[in-house]
């Protein structure tokens, strides 16, 4: 089974406490000149990307800048071959998104507005991190010769799977029951007028790739954005036909299937549905259909349905 989530609006709870210029001080191996370059790259962002809310500024730590919210925390390293992460605190577990592997760039400096940036030749990246929680990843191309397809991973056990609208879920293994731990908005690009160039997802594998598709005309630099959100409550459990089975037709139903579940989080949610009829779990399963349950932490709990593409062909 596993769990897509719709995610949680949290709020903005940390002050800035460090003065840009300490942020600053972070690394010694930027070049003279870097301070400007990373305040032109953030305000390049600030005049073409689409406007997804503020962008935040966070706490210095040892190695990066840190932002906190109710339940989580996002920490972006200045060591650009070390991972942002995006930490769930209600289960204690993280979710690591590299930089793409296409881009050689230097550590990064903190704009004033909190952008995180990773300076150059070809292309730049950018790292923010907004009032909703979500995180924008960005690359920034500046010339037609530079890379336009950017690689990203996930940290072990995490591989991506097609949502639908152009979304991506990502799964996360928790000892042989999958979960959705993050989503990926719809992907975009912009040129340097702001107008839209052509991009799209592809999955291969454990990695996500993000391609940009420029056209003659375009203007660059061109700024693309994979935008990640950490997903929990508000939650669908997918069942796939065997656990359908199992519901249906075991002594217990869900309260076995919620036993069998490692994590005791997810298990308490399974079981918070024991309620549902067999005899209802049955006709799905007759139907060659599959059970799926759709979790809320403060409205009604809803047991459905679903089969063929949905949650990456799960019901199999």
């Amino acid at each position: 089974m596993f769990l897509p989530n719709d995610g949680v609006r949290m709020r903005r709870s940390l002050a800035v406490t460090v003065a840009i210029a300490s942020l600053f001080t972070l690394s010694t191996a930027v070049p003279a000149g870097a301070t400007d370059t990373t305040q032109a790259t953030a305000g390049l962002i600030a005049r073409v990307a689409p406007d997804q809310g503020d962008v935040l500024v966070g706490q210095l730590t040892d190695d990066g800048v840190a932002v906190e919210f109710e339940g989580g925390v996002v920490s972006v390293p200045i060591d650009a071959q070390s991972a942002v992460v995006l930490a769930d605190t209600k289960i204690g577990d993280e979710l690591k998104v590299s930089l793409p592997a296409e881009l050689v760039v230097e550590d990064g400096r903190v704009a004033e507005d909190g952008t995180i940036v990773y300076d150059g030749a070809d292309a730049s990246a950018a790292v923010q991190v907004l009032e909703d929680g979500s995180t924008r990843l960005q690359t920034i191309t500046n010339s037609a010769t530079g890379p336009h397809e950017f690689t990203y991973t996930f940290g072990d056990n995490v591989r991506p799977v097609e949502g639908e609208g152009g979304r991506i879920e990502l799964l996360a293994d928790y000892g042989g029951v999958a979960m959705v731990v993050a989503h990926v908005d719809e992907a975009w690009a912009n040129d340097a007028d702001g107008d839209a160039v052509p991009t799209s997802y592809r999955v291969e594998g454990d990695a996500l790739v993000h391609v940009v598709e420029p056209a003659a005309d375009t203007q660059y630099p061109v700024v693309a954005d994979p935008k990640v959100t950490r997903t929990w409550w508000n939650t669908t459990v997918y069942f796939n036909r065997n656990e359908t089975a199992t519901m249906a037709f075991t002594a217990g139903g869900i309260a076995a299937m919620a036993a069998l579940i490692p994590d005791v989080t997810i298990s308490k949610i399974v079981a918070a549905g024991a309620g549902v009829s067999s005899a209802y779990i049955g006709l799905i399963f007759n139907r060659n259909k599959c059970l799926k349950f759709e979790y809320y932490a403060h409205a009604a709990n809803v047991w459905q349905e679903y089969a063929g593409a949905e949650a990456g062909g799960y019901c199999r």
